[in-house]
């Protein structure tokens, strides 16, 4: 088997380079979703990150010019039983629905110390690898479990949320359970008494771009829009700015679909999706909070649901950290982890000792 070599590629070019290269990677991955596309990243890089510098892309070969791999980490701070411990995570994205590096199937033996060396060798300071929602069984799972039983450390962190979108959605709506089909029955007509039901999908950019600015005054007339917290979009300059470019950077590229529902010329709901790597991932959603009876969301999700099961390229529908409301769906549920991988030290072996400690404490 050949030998596993890694080349570290620097901050926003670096990351750039490899637009050629991480098709054809993201193509033969094994369940590949969004959060692995190059628009993904490059996004959260341009958005998230007021200094993409520090970014440290490694890609990881097998033999001349074969990627295997691409892994994009930032330095972070840990904080462990109040104690920070330096750390390389990927880049900065609360809505990251995993984890995940991009890699191809079955992480190659001696793929995670080849990445051990060069990141000890390229940036000596960080002690750990520490990312927070690996997928349980993922390619990125199977490799960061090839680190030696002493220097690795793991604890749930939640759940991995996808409706598969290749079943006909009205074969998936007969399998629900007959309270939330009656209760999707009651919603349409009760939306039918608020107006003619309009279900229509902005793909191009700059029906993307209206539809956003839409989405965002709905959301901003409910709750988040009326919370002393300011919990809309349209309240935090810097998330607006990342929505509008992330929005902006993929429309261009034909990867965000905002979609929406409306009661005759009223908007009752909106849905941000991002596409890549043959899934939608569902952003954020808004919906008009004085028809919540009617569950606007749900009846949206419907016409989603519809829509990609007649997208031969998009597999299916996943969520992120706040899809618990989907549960009416029977969604595929995976868990996630936090998984902690020691790069060698005193504070690695400190790190991870801690971690141990605090579990059994939890435990007790």
């Amino acid at each position: 088997m050949s030998q596993i070599e890694v080349e570290i590629r620097s901050g926003l070019e670096g990351l750039e380079s490899m637009a050629m290269e991480w098709p054809a990677l993201t193509g033969s991955a094994e369940n590949a979703g969004f959060e692995h596309s190059h628009g993904a990243f490059l996004a959260a890089l341009k958005y998230r990150l007021a200094d993409p510098s520090v970014t440290r892309c490694a890609v990881l070969r097998r033999g001349p010019g074969s990627v295997v791999g691409i892994c994009p980490l930032v330095p972070v701070r840990r904080r462990i039983r109040r104690l920070g411990f330096p750390a390389w995570d990927l880049p900065r994205d609360p809505d990251r629905p995993t984890s995940s590096f991009v890699l191809a199937g079955i992480p190659p033996d001696g793929a995670l110390g080849a990445l051990q060396g060069i990141l000890s060798r390229d940036a000596p300071g960080p002690c750990l690898l520490s990312l927070p929602r690996v997928e349980q069984g993922s390619p990125t799972w199977r490799l960061l479990r090839q680190a030696p039983a002493e220097s690795l450390f793991s604890m749930p962190s939640g759940s991995a949320i996808r409706i598969p979108t290749v079943e006909d959605a009205g074969s998936r709506i007969a399998g629900l359970s007959q309270k939330f089909r009656q209760n999707l029955r009651r919603g349409w007509r009760m939306l039918e008494e608020a107006g003619k039901p309009v279900y229509r999908v902005a793909r191009e950019v700059g029906e993307v771009g209206e539809a956003l600015e839409r989405f965002l005054g709905l959301e901003a007339a409910g709750w988040k829009g009326s919370s002393a917290q300011g919990h809309a979009i349209r309240s935090d300059p810097a998330l607006l700015a990342y929505v509008r470019g992330t929005t902006g950077l993929l429309a261009a590229r034909s990867q965000c679909h905002v979609h929406e529902l409306r009661a005759g010329d009223r908007l009752v709901a909106s849905l941000i999706c991002f596409l890549g790597s043959g899934e939608a991932y569902a952003f954020k959603i808004a919906h008009d909070e004085s028809l919540r009876r009617a569950a606007p969301g749900h009846l949206l999700l419907q016409r989603v649901l519809e829509d990609y099961g007649r997208a031969p390229a998009v597999r299916a529908l996943a969520g992120g950290p706040e899809a618990g409301w989907w549960s009416p769906w029977r969604p595929e549920v995976t868990p996630l982890h936090a998984v902690y991988v020691g790069l060698g030290g005193v504070k690695s072996r400190l790190a991870l000792a801690l971690l141990r400690a605090g579990r059994q404490g939890s435990a007790q």
